[in-house]
């Protein structure tokens, strides 16, 4: 790994110290435009590393989604790896009366459950995803149900 010089030109030779540094530069802005997925998963997974909080990450589809959370999961260390949460869009077709693909349906439901129970790292979704109507959270809530192996 090739060194990095901090805003005093001394070198900084750890990723931790290049990810407080990064995040400590960008702590003031509000908008990063003009990132790659990998990049802008390299400046968010610095940002969160530095002050863990929500993050809401819109992809344009679940496929794109998906190469977002690899790309955090990759600049996270492991034990953050559960600090990221997709919420799949249902990329369904009101017109043709079709219903989502059960495996988008359990992975939705899934993650608004995550959601409801106090998740606070990255959520990522869709634009589909996020305007699609949903039940309020009590009504959410009170249709779940919690199996457990070996439970009664």
């Amino acid at each position: 790994m090739s060194e990095y010089e901090g805003s005093a030109g001394t070198p900084l030779a750890s990723s931790d110290e290049i990810f407080v540094h990064l995040a400590h530069q960008l702590q003031g802005f509000r908008v990063v435009e003009g990132l790659h997925s990998a990049d802008a998963a390299f400046v968010f997974a610095a940002l969160f590393r530095h002050s863990p909080g929500p993050f809401l990450w819109l992809a344009l589809s679940n496929r794109e989604a998906e190469k977002v959370a690899d790309n955090l999961r990759f600049f996270l260390p492991p034990d953050n790896h559960d600090q990221i949460l997709i919420i799949p869009g249902l990329e369904e077709d009101p017109y043709r009366g079709l219903s989502p693909h059960p495996e988008i349906a359990a992975k939705r439901a899934v993650g608004l459950w995550k959601l409801q129970k106090g998740h606070s790292g990255f959520v990522i979704t869709t634009g589909a995803g996020i305007v699609h109507r949903m039940p309020s959270p009590s009504d959410f809530l009170s249709n779940c149900i919690h199996l457990e192996v070996g439970g009664v």
